[in-house]
């Protein structure tokens, strides 16, 4: 009789460390980042002055030269020299693909999104006519 409790004790251990166990790895395998927590939107986004030799060009050369130079043009779309971007930014096209609008390819393809901040800054420069300042 005494061997038959010792027997049950150990079984009433072993499942209850078992259970144990199994909750401690559940709770730890959840986990969900939150973008806005991760990448804090930038609260320092100066739109005062958008030239395009100074601010529009370096994020168009980081973000978009790769795949749409003068050279390489990827699905016949250039974006060198400015005429050709300013095209694409008066006929509402670079925007919607930069800010991921329906109906539009997402750019930069296979790359996180521009921040608020450049898309803010390119909007600007084409609110201001795209020009070649």
């Amino acid at each position: 009789m005494m061997e038959h409790q010792r027997i049950k004790i150990s079984r009433t251990i072993g499942v209850s460390l078992f259970l144990a166990a199994l909750i401690i790895s559940f709770s730890n395998g959840c986990y969900y980042d939150v973008e806005d927590i991760l990448y804090p939107p930038s609260i320092d986004c100066d739109t005062t002055v958008t030239t395009y030799a100074a601010v529009v060009l370096p994020i168009i050369e980081n973000n978009c030269y790769v795949c749409h130079d003068a050279s390489t043009s990827l699905g016949d779309v250039a974006l060198q020299p400015h005429s050709a971007l300013e095209t694409y930014a008066l006929n509402g096209s670079l925007m919607c693909t930069i800010r991921h609008e329906a109906n539009c390819n997402e750019m930069p393809k296979n790359a996180n999104k521009l921040s608020d901040c450049d898309i803010e800054k390119i909007q600007r420069w084409v609110n201001n006519g795209a020009l070649e300042n």
